[in-house]
């Protein structure tokens, strides 16, 4: 997997937050995050963490573009496409690892 142009995909069942999806885009080392849930308080939540998530990526030579929240119940066909990335007719070059 090429670690500067990517995209990783995170299904996460929290306690505290139920079902979440995170998708993790990577360009030319510019990162951004897109985090499904129907927790309505995650983005209020994850605000006073982004500097901090900004510098810890610079340090390690990549620069954080934005951390976007969005309704996991309103967004499920563009979750459904991250998790089922063979089923797309017509992608080329899928990396899948377990």
């Amino acid at each position: 997997m090429d670690q500067d142009n990517c995209r990783v995909m995170l299904q996460l069942e929290l306690e505290r937050l139920g079902p979440s999806c995170l998708i993790v885009h990577i360009v030319d080392r510019v990162v951004h995050v897109e985090w499904y849930s129907d927790d309505i308080r995650l983005e209020e939540q994850m605000r006073p963490f982004e500097s901090d998530l900004r510098e810890r990526l610079a340090a390690t030579g990549y620069r954080l573009s934005n951390v976007t929240v969005y309704p996991l119940s309103q967004q499920r066909e563009k979750v459904n496409a991250a998790v089922h990335p063979l089923t797309l007719a017509g992608k080329k070059g899928v990396d899948i690892r377990i």
